[in-house]
């Protein structure tokens, strides 16, 4: 076991040293405030920051994960921030969407019952049931363009829930 009152000086080897604080580790008895600094794990990571010619400046290492989960933070507030703002963006455009919808078909009902009334008419039945049917093609289109536009918002609004839930 190396003598802890002998320095350590920038000519030890890292042998020398971390035999010197494996010594001081020893000495620190159970149920002491520093034999709960030298735990195992941290007497790992002093190995390997010796092997790898790192300092041991261990409120350096604290400071750097702090910040790191201070970002990590951020980025999450920035992330819930931009699905609340997706998923207001996704309610308005449904909302729009329905309204839509719900004028696309009054449309279409109004444009039906003129072709129902206009069927009857003599001689007019024939080109009113040609522009009416026209007409419900181009509306059904429109309606299944904005169903298949309402579907894809909350296919992205699902992912960004996923991406959400994934970085907490």
């Amino acid at each position: 076991m190396p003598d802890i009152r002998k320095p350590i000086t920038n000519e030890s080897t890292k042998g020398e040293e971390f035999g010197w604080i494996e010594a001081v580790a020893d000495k620190c008895l159970d149920g002491s405030y520093l034999s709960t600094l030298f735990t195992a794990e941290f007497m790992a990571w002093i190995a390997q920051r010796i092997k790898s010619d790192l300092t041991l400046d261990v409120m350096d290492t604290i400071a750097g994960r702090n910040e790191a989960i201070s970002n990590q933070a951020a980025q999450i507030g920035n992330l819930q921030t931009a699905a609340k703002n997706q998923e207001r963006a996704r309610q308005e455009t449904e909302h729009e969407t329905t309204v839509t919808m719900k004028a696309l078909r009054d449309k279409l009902n109004a444009k039906q019952a003129a072709y129902e009334g206009k069927c009857t008419e003599a001689g007019q039945g024939w080109a009113a049931a040609q522009e009416s049917k026209t007409d419900n093609v181009k509306a059904n289109r429109k309606i299944n363009e904005l169903e298949n536009t309402v579907m894809q918002l909350k296919a992205r609004l699902f992912d960004i829930m996923e991406a959400n839930a994934a970085t907490e």
